[in-house]
């Protein structure tokens, strides 16, 4: 009752352009600028590969990944490029219920199949965090809780340093980067099946660290899960 009320007074509107929109989407005119991951895609990073014979891509052949798998809905190009920027630093929290509802659209027969036990963002530095107001990776989750009816856990992980932003390192720098970045919350509960949230996904540093801690604290299978992919 109380979300159709905010709906009656806050229509739902394009995270584009703001154009109202009779339902959670893009407008038309939007759409186009929007590309969505498409096969054939990396069976463990999930990025779209060159070649529908390519079953592992380059990247994950020479990394050691601590997920069994990754699905991103969005490729990092054209809109989906803003809308995140203004997502993660524009206080539109909002457009979380957008991207929970496509991610979900494309993926939800998978996430079945997979059988997690909960959903983990991405876990940001306290003080970062508190100059923020919010984690945009657990915004996500929450609106990807409402799709799935998977419970969120935003206190199983740690982020212990405040790591710099990682678009600008190497694939060594990242590893460096992340290095004791992340523990795990001793009295938390514990979990066999984890999957663990964030918004773009470049060459899996990040969930590969999470993972690997996890791993090492009883979960036995770890997931990725995020919004956009890009190189």
């Amino acid at each position: 009752m109380i979300r159709k009320i905010i709906r009656a007074l806050f229509p739902e509107a394009c995270p584009n352009c703001g154009k109202v929109v009779k339902e959670v989407g893009l407008c038309e005119d939007c759409k186009e600028s929007f590309k969505y991951v498409k096969s054939p895609i990396c069976a463990i990073c999930g990025r779209t590969v060159d070649d529908e014979g390519i079953y592992i891509c380059d990247n994950c052949k020479n990394t050691k990944h601590y997920f069994k798998r990754n699905l991103s809905t969005f490729e990092y190009k054209g809109g989906i490029k803003e809308c995140i920027y203004r997502f993660k630093y524009g206080n539109m929290r909002c457009y979380s219920e957008f991207f929970a509802v496509n991610s979900y659209k494309r993926y939800g027969k998978i996430l079945k199949h997979w059988k997690v036990d909960v959903i983990v963002p991405v876990p940001m530095y306290k003080k970062k965090q508190k100059k923020r107001g919010y984690n945009q990776a657990e915004e996500y989750a929450k609106a990807l809780s409402r799709q799935t009816g998977i419970k969120v856990d935003n206190k199983l992980l740690i982020r212990n340093k405040d790591t710099i932003p990682m678009k600008t390192l190497s694939k060594q720098q990242r590893e460096e980067n992340l290095k004791n970045a992340f523990s795990v919350n001793k009295n938390g509960r514990k979990y066999k099946r984890v999957l663990i949230v964030d918004d773009i996904f470049t060459t899996g540093s990040t969930i590969d660290a999470c993972a690997k801690v996890l791993l090492k604290n009883g979960v036995e299978t770890v997931y990725g899960f995020c919004i956009a992919s890009g190189s």
